[in-house]
């Protein structure tokens, strides 16, 4: 059959531009090529400002906010444990230019040592801590031991009056006995360190728990404590003997590394981790020696002397029978003259403190209701003067500076230096720097104070006394003393302060009695002038600046506990 195709056949129209179509559209699309890529261009200048960092922030640099916030944050961590940072507060305020090519910040070793020796110091850290160290390490840690064991059957302190010190005061802090360490190393590693025959441990501490029963069980059970305990196991048996804290000592030797990081996120959920510290290691002078030399010397000086640092020990190095004399430790250690005599600036530290190599040295975190006055302090006082342009401009106006104050009863001396250690001290017609990390003994600084603005007018809110503001000034020479207090109080006028919470901590801090410290002749004497004092209200400006300084992490405060005596001294 046949088929026939009814479709209607296609009929190909093809269009002509005519010429002048041709160049309408090609004109029209280059426009509209160049229009495309010039608001492309128009659009990448836009966000070229927020491209410029990671965290596509408008104008975000390195040299300038990114150093600001870090500077901002680690001033806050000086002075606060935990909280929320507002950014935009009143008293979120660097006194610093940022103009340098490569950003820095501050970094005050009183910051690490309140960490290390003043906030971690609860057992369960401890215990993670001390399992973790090296054999290396583990006689290198700072501490002066009280007692071989936990049980107190072997005692080790230097002298019988730091072994009753020990028992008034230090029993609670597990970092004392020398078990702590023991069992947490593993046993054969730390002979092989620091034992064998004739050398450091087996002279200084194994001979003498060898000769007992008990003294051969605790042995024992060191050698396979490490490994026959878990982390929780070995906390729980701290706890038996109700241990509170584990506390090591201040000392100038090494200084611990420290790393803290932020981590900031923008809008868009995007993250930046930011380094706010990273400090290694370093090694100071050493000069806190004198006050302890550490374990690992304790263990090194048996060796060399033959004789035990266990008081229970036939060889106890303080025994004096069986043909043993008596080891004199501060004339093995060098500060004893001919004759067996002392002179001198060793001679104050002696009679003043105590025996050389038996002085605690113990690090005091700021009181929380002075880092609280102060932090109440400072936000008032930029809650009010932002609101102001002529507070702002006051506040502007006066100067910053560094002052040397001297105490009225301390005029027309010479003077050896203001750090304990430093036992060799040249004279000076003025008082000389206070300890601290760096210091090397060398050197003759003279002791100062920076005057900040915020320092001065909390000190002159602080110092509640009736006397005119200039009066502190007599106790110094420099002539901007009176220039940058008489601003400050024409801008203290016209703000407002509680005194209330200064007052109520003044007590506080004077039972404390920290003091400035200074060697001296004529006679050869160890000066003290507390911070605060009821005699000298004067000085009571000075006092509350260094206190100023305290809380905010500048200045540190060490207890130094003697046989003679306990002297708490600000760096």
């Amino acid at each position: 059959m046949e088929q026939h195709d009814c479709r209607e056949p296609i009929e190909t129209i093809v269009a002509v531009l005519t010429p002048r179509k041709r160049k309408f559209y090609a004109i029209a699309g280059t426009i509209y090529l160049i229009c495309s890529l010039g608001t492309s261009l128009w659009y990448i200048n836009i966000l070229q400002p927020s491209f410029a960092n990671d965290l596509w922030w408008p104008n975000y640099n390195v040299t300038g906010h990114q150093a600001f916030l870090i500077d901002l944050v680690n001033q806050y961590l000086t002075t606060h444990s935990s909280g929320n940072l507002d950014l935009l507060g009143s008293s979120s305020i660097i006194q610093k230019t940022y103009s340098s090519i490569e950003p820095t910040t501050n970094i005050y070793s009183p910051y690490i040592h309140n960490i290390i020796l003043g906030k971690l110091v609860a057992i369960e850290y401890a215990v993670t801590q001390v399992r973790q160290l090296s054999t290396y390490w583990c006689m290198r840690v700072n501490v002066q031991h009280c007692w071989v064991d936990f049980n107190k059957t072997f005692e080790m302190a230097h002298t019988a009056i730091r072994q009753q010190r020990c028992i008034n005061h230090y029993k609670d802090n597990a970092a004392v006995y020398m078990e702590a360490i023991l069992r947490n190393q593993p046993w054969q590693q730390y002979l092989k360190t620091w034992g064998g025959n004739g050398l450091r441990f087996n002279v200084a501490i194994q001979r003498a728990l060898e000769e007992s029963q008990q003294g051969r069980d605790f042995l024992a059970e060191m050698s396979i404590s490490y490994n026959a305990t878990s982390v929780t196991q070995e906390f729980t048996y701290w706890k038996r003997y109700n241990f509170t804290y584990f506390q090591l000592q201040w000392q100038n030797r090494w200084q611990p590394g420290i790393t803290e990081t932020i981590v900031v996120e923008n809008a868009l959920g995007m993250q930046q981790q930011y380094s706010l510290k990273m400090l290694n290691q370093v090694s100071g002078p050493w000069t806190s020696q004198h006050l302890f030399w550490m374990p690992l010397n304790d263990l090194f000086n048996a060796m060399i002397l033959n004789r035990s640092f266990v008081r229970s020990g036939s060889r106890y190095f303080g025994t004096n029978n069986n043909g043993l004399k008596i080891i004199d430790l501060e004339a093995y250690h060098g500060v004893v003259g001919m004759n067996n005599s002392m002179f001198n600036l060793p001679s104050v530290f002696h009679n003043t403190i105590g025996p050389f190599v038996s002085v605690d040295s113990w690090n005091l975190p700021p009181l929380q209701s002075l880092v609280n006055a102060v932090n109440q302090f400072t936000n008032l006082l930029f809650d009010q003067i932002r609101q102001s342009p002529l507070l702002w401009q006051s506040f502007t106006e006066i100067p910053d500076t560094i002052i040397y104050p001297m105490p009225s009863q301390w005029q027309n001396k010479t003077y050896y230096g203001g750090d304990i250690t430093c036992t060799a001290g040249s004279p000076t017609n003025y008082i000389q720097d206070q300890y601290n990390f760096s210091n090397d003994c060398a050197h003759r600084v003279p002791f100062g104070i920076s005057l900040t603005k915020p320092k001065v007018l909390f000190a002159l809110a602080s110092r509640n006394s009736n006397a005119p503001a200039y009066m502190p000034c007599r106790l110094q020479s420099s002539s901007m003393c009176s220039n940058i207090i008489n601003k400050a109080t024409a801008l203290a006028n016209n703000l407002v302060f509680p005194t209330d919470s200064t007052m109520s901590i003044a007590s506080d801090i004077q039972n404390l009695n920290i003091s400035i410290i200074q060697y001296t002749s004529q006679p050869w004497q160890l000066l003290q002038q507390n911070l605060l004092t009821k005699s000298d209200e004067d000085w009571n400006f000075f006092g509350w600046g260094l206190l100023y300084d305290w809380a905010r992490g500048i200045r540190e405060v060490i207890s130094f506990e003697g046989d003679i005596s306990s002297i708490v001294a600000i760096s």
